[in-house]
């Protein structure tokens, strides 16, 4: 068993790389087949992390089913792959919706083999950035996973779908180059030598709270610029409303429900950890980006006809949120039990809203597939009165806008919630114009649903075939891990909890534990300021 334990995540990331190999070599009759197969067994594999986590004690570097390996050793350079709390959800998703996606891409006509294997190589760099534990070897997924993101938009996309790949590409790559530099400067002889990432932490803190000529503030830059990108921040964010519009809408389940959130992530990972005083000097303009990320693409999204780009915008607003949670941490004061209590709930409120944005986020993609399959488009103009027709997609549609706006009991629900608690603690007007996002999108999702399901059905509506069963398996998987997050936040937090004081430094010093305060927040009314310990 320790064997498994070992390699179980070097399993979750070759099975589908070196099933994407075998599926290029297959006749096209079996791919889709194949592919699912591949796909839903990876995820099998995975749940091994969930059913072990509570039996798997840390390494000595903190993280659990690690897996170190020399692999260039003159260099620095090892294969070492390992999850902790912040991580392992994100690789759960990944292997969660990738088979939900081949579903809805079941009736791609075109170059359907070729279709499947790009997800299967996005899955495998997936899996590999979540579970990295060498910097180089991290950079590597990152830029990997590129490619196949790219040829998925220019291979299936729509009528602008070079410009939009090119310019995702071009985006993309350029942030990669910025991180590419800081990891060199760091690695350098006479700085950390190796690309581990312990030791690379090592040096790179250093290099922060020396700050010669400014150097750690330049490498924080370099970090946070890559991952801002990917996320993506505004206004750094223009790539993502043309990827996600042009993109075969089935891909887009993938790049925008775990895609993006490779760049929070390696804020959560990297930028935050290696230069905390850069990176909390920096935290008022990332709050203020990120608080405008959350109202602007909200108003534009009510603005919108197009589904796709709806979902776009509504993205942008929800992954401001996100990075609201992450950089909030850093500004809470004062120091002690109750500020690092506080710091620790942002973080755990922006992890677990990572996961829920990829869920509710997928079903919606999933759920315009089913009807760019059906019209051939995804212009709001050409549906209305589709309850009649669809009452099955109705249902479904209804729970996964609910999700996304985070109405209680769902997922998005508690990311949302446990954001703007843990940004309070910062400033009371941050939560404030955060809490106005929640309001804005309810009003465009709303709008949205009214606009689909309701009105008079028009002659090409009518007869409108429902969800199928695959259809409906698809949707309703992805919707009922929602509904799990929204019901059992507990069972998600207690993984979460003890790993966010390796983003916020600070939150080691507390005496408390974490996961007392994120269950009180969720399980009780808020304490009177009387209750409250007083901080040290």
């Amino acid at each position: 068993m320790n064997e498994i334990h070992q390699q179980i995540l070097s399993i979750l990331l070759f099975c589908p790389f070196v099933g994407a190999i075998v599926l290029a070599l297959m006749p096209r009759q079996i791919a889709r087949e194949f592919a699912l197969a591949v796909a839903s067994v990876n995820f099998l594999f995975s749940l091994h992390l969930w059913r072990y986590w509570g039996q798997m004690s840390d390494g000595a570097t903190g993280f659990k089913f690690e897996q170190s390996v020399p692999w260039l050793p003159q260099f620095g350079l090892t294969y070492h792959v390992g999850v902790d709390g912040l991580s392992v959800f994100l690789v759960l998703l990944t292997t969660f919706l990738t088979p939900l996606a081949m579903l809805g891409a079941w009736n791609v006509a075109k170059r359907a083999k070729e279709f499947m294997v790009c997800l299967l190589l996005l899955e495998a760099g997936l899996v590999g950035v979540f579970c990295a534990l060498d910097v180089l070897l991290f950079y590597m997924f990152w830029e990997g996973v590129l490619i196949p993101a790219f040829i998925l938009i220019l291979g299936w996309g729509g009528a602008k779908r070079n410009y939009a790949a090119i310019k995702f590409f071009l985006y993309t790559l350029v942030g990669g180059l910025l991180m590419w530099v800081g990891i060199l400067y760091v690695y350098l002889p006479g700085k950390s030598g190796s690309f581990d990432y312990v030791r690379f932490k090592e040096a790179a803190n250093a290099l922060d709270a020396a700050d010669p000529n400014g150097i750690g503030t330049l490498l924080f830059a370099a970090f946070a610029l890559a991952f801002a990108i990917k996320t993506p921040l505004f206004p750094l964010h223009s790539w993502q409303p043309d990827a996600y519009d042009e993109a075969p809408t089935p891909a887009a389940v993938i790049l925008a429900g775990v895609m993006t959130k490779m760049g929070t992530y390696g804020l959560i990972r990297f930028a935050l950890p290696f230069f905390p005083n850069a990176a909390t000097a920096a935290a008022p303009l990332f709050v203020a980006l990120s608080l405008a990320a959350i109202v602007y693409g909200a108003l534009v999204a009510i603005r919108q006809t197009n589904l796709k780009r709806l979902i776009a915008y509504s993205s942008l607003s929800h992954l401001g949120f996100i990075v609201l949670g992450i950089f909030a941490a850093l500004l809470i004061r004062p120091t002690g039990d109750v500020a690092a209590q506080s710091a620790n709930l942002a973080i755990s409120g922006a992890t677990i809203q990572m996961v829920s944005h990829g869920l509710s986020t997928a079903a919606l993609f999933l759920l315009l597939a089913f009807l760019f399959e059906r019209r051939a488009s995804s212009e709001m103009s050409d549906f209305g009165g589709l309850a009649a027709p669809m009452p099955r997609y109705t249902v479904l549609f209804w729970v996964a806008l609910f999700s996304s706006i985070g109405l209680p009991g769902l997922s998005g629900f508690i990311g949302e919630y446990l954001i703007l608690q843990g940004s309070m603690a910062a400033n009371f007007w941050y939560a404030l114009v955060a809490a106005t996002g929640v309001i804005w999108g309810a009003v465009y999702m709303l709008r949205m649903f009214r606009r689909v399901a309701f009105g008079e059905v028009s002659e090409a509506n009518r007869t409108l075939p429902d969800v199928n069963t695959r259809e409906w398996v698809a949707v309703g998987l992805a919707l009922a891990a929602s509904l799990w997050i929204g019901v059992a936040p507990q069972s998600f937090l207690n993984i979460i909890n003890p790993n966010t004081n390796k983003v916020v430094p600070r939150a080691a010093q507390s005496t408390l534990m974490a996961p007392s305060l994120a269950q009180s927040a969720m399980e009780a009314p808020a304490q009177s300021t009387s209750d409250v310990p007083a901080a040290h």
